[in-house]
């Protein structure tokens, strides 16, 4: 069996964010035809080339009005930080903003059978960043929290434009597909036909949560940051015809 044969076959992508079992070869016959259905795995390790982080901001105070003025002030100089930072303004995104009130809930205010006390408000907001230079990110997460961010959750890296790679991959898959069948085929006395089908699924990169970061006050140096190696797969189960 050649890779001609895959000459004017579509491919049916069934792409799925789940890690998809090895299939099992399996024979069947349809009517007259018989048939091959095996699995192939092809996978690139790719260095990332993007972070994306997700800082927040959270001020309290007796008022919501008062917590809400010191948060938006925090998160501003927050954002003037990142962009002077060389971030772009595309590339930076607010989420997760909240207020909500805090109650007392000490054992005599839950006794005394009253409605709780709101004794302050809380105000949460988010800044999202994706960084293309991964090189600087330490230095950017020191200076995002000498900005003001007292929360630095987690950081994925990702690679942003994964497709050249994952041809790769898929090119692996299929040829990892065709060594089985024509293994099967021989071991079995049979014939490879034509493919019949061709379908992916489960493939791609997903980001990958590299460390949670504990925000202090201020920071004497650039915080250590390794983004290491990502691996890209592709899954493909082929059905081929066999010959009689």
């Amino acid at each position: 069996m050649s890779f001609t044969k895959l000459a004017g076959v579509g491919f049916s992508s069934l792409l799925a964010l789940s890690v998809v079992t090895t299939t099992l070869p399996a024979m069947a016959q349809t009517d007259d035809t018989r048939t091959l259905t095996v699995s192939g795995v092809g996978t690139v390790n790719v260095v990332p080339d993007q972070a994306i982080v997700v800082s927040r901001v959270v001020t309290q105070n007796e008022t919501a009005q008062a917590a809400l003025s010191e948060n938006s002030t925090k998160v501003q100089a927050l954002i003037d930080e990142i962009e002077a930072a060389g971030i772009e303004k595309t590339a930076i995104q607010t989420s997760g903003f909240g207020i909500n009130p805090i109650y007392d809930n000490s054992p005599e205010a839950r006794q005394s059978g009253k409605a709780p006390e709101i004794l302050a408000y809380r105000v949460t907001n988010g800044v999202e960043v994706k960084a293309d230079d991964i090189s600087k990110l330490g230095s950017l997460l020191t200076s995002m929290v000498e900005a003001g961010a007292n929360s630095v959750g987690q950081i994925s890296f990702v690679v942003s434009d994964p497709q050249a790679k994952m041809d790769e991959a898929r090119t692996k898959a299929v040829a990892d597909a065709l060594r089985k069948a024509e293994l099967y085929a021989k071991a079995a006395g049979q014939e490879l036909g034509d493919v019949l089908s061709i379908n992916e699924s489960g493939s791609g990169n997903y980001p990958r949560p590299e460390v949670m970061y504990a925000a202090r006050a201020s920071m004497d140096s650039a915080t250590p940051i390794s983004a290491g190696e990502e691996q890209l797969s592709a899954n493909v189960v082929l059905t081929f015809e066999l010959a009689d």
